[in-house]
């Protein structure tokens, strides 16, 4: 006797399992032919899915147990669209803080599209003609939807920027399930001017009067979830270039540092806010940044003041927006009294300029 004999042989087989396992088989059997109609049905959802667009199914629903004689039914919940659409990058480029930058060229500034499961798109401007592969479509444009087509906003007067300044541009998109849904961007003629991250790479952020260096000329549309900050000295609007954000070339050597911030020169003794409601992480004092202070404001948001000749605030305070948190001084490596201030998100610093809105934009100089 062999091994599979002898196992057999010591099993017990109990009374009736073998009609069970029949019946089982049977009922099985006919369960199967229902998911296979089932499988084909949502097969076919699946088939016409991929003509429409993505689609994403809703969450599955978990039926009851079932009573002998009765069916289950509405196993999923009815397909669902995605409804994201927008203006986005492409011909564009994108800014500090969830801002775009149409870079103005020939008289026009470019954009793109994008969404999903689109079928028609209505483009409106206020200001200014649309245009698309150099053709112009007058202020309205109403088409099938395509990903890749680049529309430009193009001056009525020559090539000015200026003349579609404050342009209000609607975009409706129609959905392949008819529905309807619309944004309104408002666009800002501005200059630029260009700086360098610390990776390297570069930003375009708007320019400030009397930066000479600010002579790009662009439309620039604000982050639809920007983060606005307010500016830290009321008394002093004035930004220093000489200490501008970016790479900056040290005194008598050959290597560049990276300046994280800007610098608002003032008089000692200046009131300084907090740019944003938050909670105070860190203070102290250091032979570089003097008496110095940290506030965190959510969201990987915070904003650092330097150089203080007096912090006002402690650690583990919460603080409001536009609180008074220090006074302005000459502490640690300076020379002479202003104030370093510092946006970073996510641990990254970013240029605090973005983080003005254009009315404080509009407030400002850099000398």
């Amino acid at each position: 006797m062999d091994k599979y004999q002898e196992m057999e042989a010591c099993i017990h087989v109990p009374d009736g399992l073998n009609e069970r396992v029949i019946r089982a088989a049977r009922e099985g059997n006919r369960r199967e032919r229902g998911r296979m109609v089932f499988r084909s049905a949502v097969c076919a959802a699946c088939a016409l899915a991929l003509v429409l667009g993505t689609v994403s199914l809703g969450e599955l629903a978990v039926p009851a147990p079932e009573q002998p004689g009765s069916t289950v039914e509405h196993l999923y919940s009815p397909l669902v669209l995605n409804y994201s659409f927008g203006i986005t990058a492409g011909a564009v480029e994108n800014a500090a803080n969830g801002g775009l930058i149409f870079r103005w060229e020939n008289g026009s500034g470019s954009f793109r599209i994008s969404g999903e499961n689109i079928r028609e798109i209505f483009l409106q401007t206020s200001k200014g003609t649309l245009m698309k592969e150099g053709e112009e479509h007058g202020s309205c444009i109403r088409e099938p939807f395509c990903s890749d087509a680049v529309y430009r906003l193009a001056a009525t007067e020559g090539d000015r920027v200026e003349t579609v300044d404050q342009a209000e541009l609607l975009l409706e998109v129609t959905f392949v399930d008819g529905t309807v849904k619309e944004e309104r961007y408002t666009l800002h003629a501005e200059k630029l001017r260009a700086f360098f991250n610390e990776d390297g790479g570069e930003v375009l952020v708007p320019a400030l009067k009397g930066d000479r260096d600010g002579n790009i000329p662009a439309l620039y549309l604000e982050g639809k979830d920007a983060r606005w900050l307010v500016w830290p000295v009321a008394d002093s609007q004035t930004v220093s270039l000489s200490m501008s954000y970016g790479f900056q070339k040290r005194i008598n050597a050959d290597n560049s540092a990276f300046h994280t911030g800007i610098d608002i020169p003032g008089a000692g003794g200046m009131k300084i806010a907090a740019a944003e409601a938050g909670c105070v992480v860190e203070t102290g004092y250091d032979s570089r940044q003097g008496n110095y202070l940290v506030i965190d404001h959510g969201d990987g948001l915070t904003t650092r003041y330097a150089h203080c000749q007096e912090v006002m605030t402690a650690q583990g305070a919460v603080v409001e927006k536009g609180q008074a948190i220090a006074l302005m001084g000459s502490t640690g490596m300076s020379t002479g009294p202003h104030l370093h201030f510092e946006v970073r998100q996510d641990g990254a610093a970013q240029n605090p300029v973005a983080y003005f809105t254009g009315e404080i934009r509009d407030t400002l100089h850099a000398q």
